[in-house]
């Protein structure tokens, strides 16, 4: 990766709209998947100091014409246990096929 094509884009992404958050997360992103944990801190910093936050991620399933609203870190459904042996089995299954693609 280039470092400092990366930190052009960076600045670049934050320069139209410097009070959007997702933005700064972008940016966090880019600086975490290089592995530049100081630069990471320094974005959630000023994060911080403008007083941003990160909007939570949050999916939505109809089951039985039911709606169902899952946001990121909530523990409200009291159904964690099932929903989570669900996405299991989901990955497990998508492991299998993706490894039987290959041979």
């Amino acid at each position: 990766m280039n470092n400092e094509l990366g930190e052009l884009a960076a600045k670049k992404i934050l320069e139209p709209n410097p009070s959007d958050v997702s933005s700064y997360v972008m940016v966090s992103n880019y600086h975490s998947a290089g592995e530049r944990w100081q630069s990471v801190l320094s974005v959630r910093q000023e994060m911080k100091e403008k007083k941003m936050k990160r909007v939570l991620g949050c999916s939505w399933i109809e089951v039985g014409c039911e709606i169902h609203v899952f946001v990121n870190g909530d523990q409200r459904s009291g159904q964690q246990d099932e929903i989570h042996g669900v996405l299991r089995c989901l990955f497990d299954h998508t492991a299998e096929c993706g490894s039987s693609l290959n041979q």
